[in-house]
């Protein structure tokens, strides 16, 4: 049996749709019915409890922390070589760092804050305020107004970062948590040293930040206070109780019910199917630029995520002097008669086992 609970949901409704289409299944629908177990969504998420004292996230079998950093637009020479060196240094190998970029529309209480200091004056002070109230809060729900001819997805977000890192540790023993408390204290070294400024994720911020991502409410222009339940595991007090979440063929929808009207999103979800033919490494900073260029910027709210794994340097070299000796033979012999390819092949890995070779 499939341990997915989605298609286990799935076997039984077609086995009811199945049962209830034959004469005289009427029993076997309801045994049916009566075998179903639904899924919860909240029992899906890892996240269990925070220690105050360490300032890390303890589960089931694993233990991490979470930092959220200020967006920076742009980024020099330093910033980078400070980063790469982190990464390089100071992660552990083979445990992925995940970067999450995350652009929100609840700007109602930045919109109202921002607005206080360019209040009219005068007689109609009101109405006009409130003009200008509803002027940004459509451009936020929807897009600013634009002269004809031009259709740009111009609107206001709330753009924030967030660090997430966890590893295995099943005992959360007393030397797993001192050793994570460093690592944090590291990383946020290396992000100060390259002018990016951080700070910790604790219980309460962490339930409202994914609250927020889980429960999206598209009508909904102000965040939601959620009270923390110090008794309660955390991955409960992410997910609402109107909850509900239906798996389409491409994409998935989200519907909530919040002050008595009912809400609908469509989630979905792009990833590389594979990895391009050719990359290079400065395409990657400049794709993550033009999310701030007007013509090529994302008007839906959306999480980014990127995940980073330093592989062992040791293991990487020596697979990498297997596969150059194993295409060095081929191209020796009349394999490369069939296959010319191999010889490329061969020289691209040699140049890779060098480079490895010399860290």
């Amino acid at each position: 049996m499939s341990n997915n609970p989605l298609e286990a949901v799935t076997q039984a409704v077609n086995s009811l749709v199945t049962a209830l289409k034959l004469p005289d299944e009427s029993a076997k629908a309801n045994e049916v019915l009566g075998e179903m177990s639904f899924p919860q969504f909240s029992r899906l998420l890892p996240y269990r409890d925070y220690n105050q004292e360490s300032g890390l996230f303890m589960n089931d079998t694993t233990m991490g922390f979470m930092l959220e950093a200020i967006p920076i637009n742009g980024a020099n020479k330093s910033i980078v070589e400070a980063l790469d060196h982190m990464l390089r240094t100071k992660l552990p190998r083979g445990i992925p760092l995940c970067i999450h970029l995350m652009s929100s529309q609840l700007v109602g209480d930045r919109i109202e804050y921002g607005l206080r200091e360019f209040s009219w004056s005068g007689e109609q002070a009101e109405r006009f305020n409130a003009i200008t109230r509803a002027y940004y809060m459509k451009a936020a729900a929807t897009q600013f107004p634009l002269p004809e001819g031009m259709n740009l997805p111009l609107t206001l977000r709330h753009y924030r970062v967030f660090i997430s890192y966890c590893s295995p540790s099943k005992k959360k023993s007393r030397a797993d948590i001192l050793e994570m408390e460093n690592l944090v204290k590291i990383i946020r070294a290396s992000f100060h040293g390259a002018k990016i400024t951080t700070q910790t994720v604790d219980a309460q911020a962490f339930i409202e930040i994914v609250g927020e991502m889980i429960n999206h409410n598209p009508d909904s222009l102000y965040p939601k206070r959620r009270q923390l339940d110090p008794y309660s595991d955390l991955n409960y007090q992410c997910v609402e109780d109107s909850f509900d979440l239906n798996v389409r063929a491409d994409y998935l929808t989200l519907g909530l019910r919040e002050n008595g009207r009912n809400s609908t999103a469509r989630i979905l979800n792009f990833h590389l199917a594979r990895n391009p033919e050719i990359a290079f490494l400065w395409n990657m900073a400049d794709n993550y630029s033009n999310l701030l260029n007007p013509e090529l910027s994302i008007s839906c709210p959306f999480i980014l995520t990127l995940t980073l794994v330093v592989e062992d340097q040791v293991k990487t070299h020596s697979e990498a002097n297997l596969k150059y000796m194993d295409l060095e033979k081929k191209s020796k012999t009349s394999y490369a008669k069939w296959f010319p390819s191999v010889e490329k092949e061969a020289k691209e890995w040699g140049e890779l086992r060098q480079r490895l070779g010399s860290g």
